[in-house]
């Protein structure tokens, strides 16, 4: 089942503040699936999520959730405008709609999961490290956040562009030109003063773009925070040559099985 560009924010006709749900076929039998939320990438500037409707049903299949493509606002040529935090508030008010519409459409909206690909895995991040975005709608939501999945993700801006300084254009175009906006901004800089769920990080040995040791330097800042960290770098794939591979659809089911697997043991012995 599959509900089209579902408006997160109250009279937003605005498609890129949208998101599509993809929903499993046995919810008539009385299941209800967790929810997993997919940020897409594209350097703040590209990307939509009518292009990821084949990988979200691949792991509505696969993991037998329910899973939500959410869109926020690019900050292009003709959106310069945008400008963060208007990326990351756009993620959070669509947590809170996906959180909200559980009962409607018979998910648990207390078992949320982020999946986040590039500047999503930023997203993701920035949602979970720094409460001030889910604060202003309902600070148990970041309790109700079971588990974050990063792939080839963006955590450090600083980092990124003493690295490629060619990606200034996008980072200004999406974070402006004040080098401190960079450092606060950034997942890798911030230390959390609230609970960090467990992660898994994806990196694959053929990114092109985004290096290996970028994704590496960020795991050892969540290890210092989450109950569980994974760092996994055996999927092959370029930097988006992964979304269309299999064996990321199955590790990230994995992952989102085993933790739903924890939280049922745990229900039993209680």
């Amino acid at each position: 089942m599959h509900e089209k560009d579902l408006f997160y924010i109250e009279k937003s006709t605005n498609t890129q503040q949208a998101l599509d749900l993809i929903l499993p076929l046995n919810l008539s039998s009385g299941y209800h699936p967790p929810i997993l939320i997919f940020l897409h990438g594209g350097a703040w500037r590209t990307g939509d999520k009518s292009e990821f409707l084949a990988f979200g049903e691949g792991l509505s299949r696969k993991a037998n959730v329910a899973v939500a493509l959410v869109n926020y606002r690019l900050s292009t040529k003709e959106t310069s405008e945008v400008k963060h935090p208007n990326h990351i508030e756009d993620v959070a008010a669509a947590v809170f709609w996906i959180h909200q519409h559980g009962k409607k459409y018979n998910y648990r909206q207390d078992r949320i999961y982020l999946v986040g690909h590039s500047a999503g895995a930023f997203l993701a991040s920035q949602l979970v490290f720094m409460p001030e975005y889910l604060d202003r709608y309902d600070s148990s939501i970041r309790d109700q956040i079971r588990g974050v999945v990063g792939i080839e993700g963006i955590y450090d801006l600083v980092e990124l562009v003493e690295t490629w300084p060619s990606y200034i254009d996008f980072v200004s175009g999406a974070f402006g030109i004040d080098e401190t906006i960079y450092k606060t901004a950034s997942p890798q800089h911030y230390t959390p003063t609230v609970n960090i769920p467990p992660y898994l990080i994806i990196h694959s040995r053929d990114d092109e773009l985004v290096h290996l040791a970028h994704s590496q330097k960020f795991v050892f800042h969540v290890q210092k925070f989450a109950v569980k960290c994974d760092f996994d770098t055996s999927l092959t794939g370029t930097h988006d040559g992964i979304l269309k591979t299999g064996n990321l659809v199955d590790r990230i089911a994995e992952f989102v099985i085993m933790l739903e697997s924890r939280e049922l043991d745990h229900q039993v012995k209680l």
